[in-house]
């Protein structure tokens, strides 16, 4: 599994993005091996509540405005990641997850989302902190695979979720077609 360290040095590091910055190292923690942002921990929290619930509901169809302290991030994170393994264990991905007023997504469909989404943003952190991230290559073909079916051109571009696809060598490693999927440049490195 793949897992990034945040020891000592800056506080914060530079994202590919200038609207983004990486949190704090208090801020992250290892789930399963995936370090990943406090930011995260709300949208795992919401997930995780949504595959336990008796009806597959999440609590919320929006968390970005959900605060997550640094020093509660990694409990949180932690707690969420077992409530979602010990959902998906008891087969909570065989029914639909509802995301509030956003819909509904069969179970492993929004498994394989969220897998996407950490994935990608794992880079993201990887890349900002000069660590190397290397996860699963059947895990990222199977997320790649995912999401080639799911994003379509208006997710793409200004205001959407993904920036345009970056041309990447067709014999290039999976993770960075993945990433080159999902509008980053896979020789991002920051300044």
């Amino acid at each position: 599994m793949a897992r990034l360290d945040v020891a000592g040095g800056s506080r914060s590091a530079p994202s590919r993005r200038s609207r983004w910055a990486i949190f704090p190292p208090r801020a992250r923690c290892s789930v399963g091996g995936t370090e990943i942002s406090r930011d995260q921990a709300c949208w795992l929290e919401n997930f995780a509540a949504g595959f336990a619930s008796e009806d597959g509901t999440c609590p919320s169809a929006d968390v970005r405005d959900v605060r997550v302290a640094p020093d509660e991030a990694a409990g949180r994170i932690q707690d969420a990641a077992a409530t979602l393994g010990g959902a998906v264990a008891a087969g909570a991905t065989e029914r639909n997850l509802v995301i509030s007023d956003q819909g509904r997504m069969p179970g492993d469909m929004a498994l394989s989302m969220i897998l996407g989404e950490y994935l990608i943003h794992g880079w993201d952190l990887a890349r900002a902190t000069g660590q190397a991230w290397d996860p699963d290559e059947d895990t990222i073909r199977t997320a790649h695979a995912f999401l080639a079916g799911m994003v379509t051109p208006e997710y793409r571009g200004p205001g959407g979720m993904f920036g345009p696809e970056v041309d990447v060598p067709a014999d290039a490693p999976a993770l960075e077609k993945l990433v080159g999927f999902a509008g980053r440049d896979p020789k991002w490195a920051p300044a």
